[in-house]
């Protein structure tokens, strides 16, 4: 990445109100796709990117100066997460039950409502809750507890993330727990706000204090 050079104070204008931001990776991976709505991109897609990396800076060059806009947006990447779990052997779960159906007779003589009359039955549906259990056992590890697994990372990385891929590592059994090691392969935003550094205004008000 080329570091910009320092302009005078007075060259530098400001279009966004509050700290203007570059986008920096917070974990390293390969880049998939920009989805910036303000500032321009440093990288490209299939780029391999360490934490800390310029993403997407938030000073435009136009001209003889440069502007400062502040970058947003999101960048994806892909990158591995090695998950680490503990599951009690016993999973509780809830399923739902039958549906029953309750036909009400109304008798439309005792219907003072007459843009009703014509209703003679009504219906209440409910649906009953089932609360069971069962034990995971050796067999499962690729299947129902990757897939317990998948929810739990799925909830804390958020809607916008996707698993592409996985690779079980290790899964043991002992009389009350299932521990285990999962490799995955996730595609998530990776883009983090950085304050753009105030340098370039402290120098020229140390030169110029009529241009801060």
């Amino acid at each position: 990445n080329r570091s910009p050079k320092l302009l005078p104070a007075s060259e530098i204008e400001s279009v966004e109100e509050g700290p203007p931001s570059d986008l920096v990776a917070r974990t390293g991976g390969m880049l998939t796709r920009f989805a910036l709505s303000r500032g321009e991109r440093t990288g490209h897609t299939f780029m391999t990117v360490k934490k800390g990396d310029l993403l997407a800076t938030g000073t435009l060059e136009q001209g003889d100066k440069r502007v400062v806009v502040g970058a947003e947006g999101a960048v994806f990447a892909d990158f591995w997460v090695e998950y680490k779990f503990s599951l009690p052997k016993r999973v509780q779960y809830t399923v739902q039950g039958e549906e029953k159906i309750e036909f009400i007779f109304q008798n439309p003589l005792k219907n003072k409502n007459t843009t009703e009359f014509w209703k003679l039955f009504t219906t209440k549906r409910t649906i009953s809750e089932i609360n069971t259990d069962f034990e995971l056992v050796e067999g499962m590890e690729t299947t129902i507890i990757l897939e317990l697994i998948k929810n739990q990372l799925s909830a804390e990385y958020g809607h916008e993330a996707t698993i592409k891929d996985n690779k079980v590592l290790h899964v043991s059994f002992d009389n009350d727990k299932v521990n285990g090691t999962i490799l995955f392969l996730i595609n998530d935003n990776i883009a983090l706000k950085r304050p753009i550094s105030k340098e370039t205004e402290a120098n020229e008000c140390t030169i110029n204090p009529t241009a801060c």
